[in-house]
C-alpha cells in the first residue's frame, strides 16, 4: 500500500515537472536552441554552395552574432551536439557539416 503511494506521488511530481516545462520561463535554453538551429539552417540555405564542405563553428558565431544572436562557444557546442545526436549536422574539429540540406 504505501509503495503505490509513493508511486503516486513520483507520478504527480513528474507531471507538475511536464507542464512546467511547456511554458517558456521554464526553460530559456530551449528557445535558446531554437533560435540556435534555425540561425545554422538559415546560414546553410544562404551558403549552401561555400558550406557543402561545412562551416567552421567560428564562421557560425560570427554569421549568428550578425543577426544578434550571440552564443558562448560552449553552448554552441553542446547544441550541435545535440544535433548530431538528431542526424541533422555531423560536428567534428569545430566543423559543422548540414545532413539536412544535402
Amino acid at each position: 500500500r504505501e509503495g503505490t503511494g509513493d508511486d503516486v506521488h513520483h507520478g504527480s511530481k513528474r507531471q507538475k515537472l511536464g507542464q512546467a516545462s511547456t511554458t517558456a520561463d521554464a526553460d530559456p535554453n530551449s528557445n535558446r536552441y531554437a533560435d540556435f538551429t534555425e540561425g545554422l539552417s538559415k546560414i546553410f540555405a544562404a551558403n549552401s554552395n561555400q558550406y557543402s564542405e561545412g562551416v567552421h563553428l567560428d564562421d557560425v558565431l560570427r554569421e549568428l552574432s550578425r543577426e544578434g544572436l550571440a552564443f558562448p562557444k560552449e553552448e554552441a557546442s553542446a547544441f550541435l551536439t545535440k544535433l548530431e545526436r538528431e542526424n541533422k549536422v555531423m560536428f567534428e574539429d569545430d566543423v559543422v557539416y548540414s545532413l539536412t540540406t544535402a
